[in-house]
């Protein structure tokens, strides 16, 4: 059962019941009322009756100048007084002890001998009995010395009757208000729970893969806040799959890339050792030709083997942190990267500012991952400058942090190549690159360092110009949660 009809028939229950019960309580209490106000007027009715007998027989005795009238005389007076009652709509019964003495309209005290019984006793008692319905009075009644019961009988069966009418009349109008309660509630029901037949509209949508899905948040509160629940997991749901997406085609893209960068070498290196194999006639320039190209595309692989290698270690290994003091860590980096430089027909500038060398300010930072993040950059700035250009490697303080900056003065890169540059084996210039010995996976490798230590990656570039490269790291002691740190790279114009 749906919930609408749960809500419905639950609702249409409780209105009829309430409805019902509050008619019949209402009307219990009317007839209860009607029933007390006529018994009350029937005490009146019966005292008027035996107050009037009495009367009569004290005027006749009065009237026959007699100390007391013979019983035969208060029996004839008592029977005229009750013919006088005749067509009153009232019956009225004498009786001495058990024995009727005379009767009109009504014979009730022989249907009721428990109230013979305690009018006998003195009391003066009612009941309602018979079909129609009837009040009979009883009351002892002392007449010349003889004791008598005076019982009257008064029609009540207009009010049970009035009772049954109103009774059917709450039935045909419990029904009739049901039915209308019904469309009203029906009608009430659906616009209420309309939001929510919305809102589950929408998580089928969202459940069938349309992530863009949104509800309206109207209706109640409740029905509002569900709907903006409802459109946070859908936007949650959403960048959950675009994310996933993107890693899965970041994935394919890296796999697509490693068969192709393995694949060229491979067919280089598979070929020239066939042909060398084969041809009988090989020259020796061909043999040299043939060997240096084997053992350049054999070092392409070495290459790019040692840097997935690289990228593996560096996210998955633990680092041994240390206090590195900056200036001669980059001293020592410019030792090791000099000859590099002249061997490219390059300059390297290493440049440390004052504050940063008279305070022998650190960082805490793997050493090794360190000096392969610092190698790589420079490295990448070497493969984009050309012969007689600067490569200026620079470190100053910030705040509580330590920048250090890579910069070349070569190609540059365009906005849209930024925003790739850290993906694996992507290069900006694939020839070149290939020629360099480059295998695309450099800055990924720099990014994920970065990202172990808790720095920030910057690239700034200009075609024609050049890029700077900056890792912002906190320095020694520096509390990370005040500071801007970050996993990811912003690549700036």
């Amino acid at each position: 059962m749906k919930l609408w009809q749960k809500i419905f028939l639950i609702s249409l229950a409780f209105v009829m019941l309430a409805v019902s019960v509050t008619a019949m309580v209402v009307a219990r209490g009317s007839f209860t009322s009607g029933i007390e106000q006529t018994r009350t007027a029937a005490f009146h009715r019966h005292e008027y009756v035996s107050g009037g007998i009495v009367n009569k027989i004290s005027f006749e005795r009065v009237r026959s100048d007699k100390l007391v009238l013979a019983e035969e005389d208060v029996l004839a007076y008592v029977s005229e007084v009750i013919d006088s009652y005749a067509g009153s709509g009232m019956g009225l019964a004498v009786y001495n002890g058990g024995t009727r003495i005379d009767a009109s309209q009504t014979d009730a005290p022989a249907e009721v001998p428990d109230l013979i019984e305690a009018v006998g006793g003195g009391e003066t008692c009612s009941v309602i009995t018979g079909d129609p319905e009837r009040i009979i009075i009883g009351s002892p009644l002392d007449l010349e010395g003889y004791s008598f019961s005076l019982y009257t009988s008064h029609d009540i069966s207009s009010i049970y009757s009035s009772y049954a009418q109103i009774r059917n009349f709450i039935r045909i109008m419990s029904a009739l208000f049901g039915v209308i309660s019904a469309a009203l509630l029906l009608t009430a029901v659906r616009l209420l729970l309309r939001p929510l037949d919305r809102i589950n509209a929408s998580i089928a949508s969202i459940a069938d893969g349309s992530y863009d899905a949104r509800v309206a948040p109207e209706g109640s509160a409740e029905f509002a806040t569900l709907a903006r629940n409802v459109n946070i997991m859908a936007g949650a749901i959403e960048e959950n799959v675009e994310n996933l997406t993107e890693i899965a085609d970041r994935r394919k893209t890296f796999v697509d890339n490693f068969a192709h960068e393995m694949k060229t070498p491979l067919t280089s290196i598979v070929c020239l050792a066939d042909v060398m194999r084969i041809k009988k006639d090989l020259s020796e320039e061909e043999r040299v030709e043939y060997a240096d190209i084997i053992a350049e595309e054999a070092k392409r692989l070495k290459n790019l083997s040692g840097k997935l290698l690289e990228l593996t270690v560096a996210g998955h290994a633990e680092l041994e942190l240390r206090d590195i003091e900056a200036a001669q860590f980059l001293d020592e980096t410019e030792a090791a990267l000099a000859p590099v430089a002249a061997q490219r027909n390059m300059h390297l500038q290493v440049r440390v500012q004052e504050e940063v060398r008279r305070e022998r300010l650190t960082v805490r930072a793997d050493r090794e991952l360190l000096s392969s993040l610092i190698f790589n950059l420079t490295d990448n700035a070497f493969k984009a400058s050309s012969e007689g250009d600067t490569v200026e490697i620079a470190c100053l303080r910030k705040e509580e942090r330590l920048l250090l900056t890579v910069t070349d003065r070569g190609i540059g890169m365009e906005k849209e190549e930024l925003r790739r540059i850290t993906e694996p084996f992507y290069m900006v210039d694939k020839s070149r690159s290939r020629k360099a010995g480059g295998a695309g996976l450099g800055l990924a490798l720099c990014l994920e360092i970065a990202r172990q230590h808790g720095a920030r990656l910057r690239i700034a570039s200009t075609p024609g110009k050049g890029t700077r490269v900056t890792v912002n790291f906190p320095l020694s002691g520096a509390d990370v949660k005040d500071t801007e740190t970050g996993g990811g790279d912003e690549k700036d114009e």
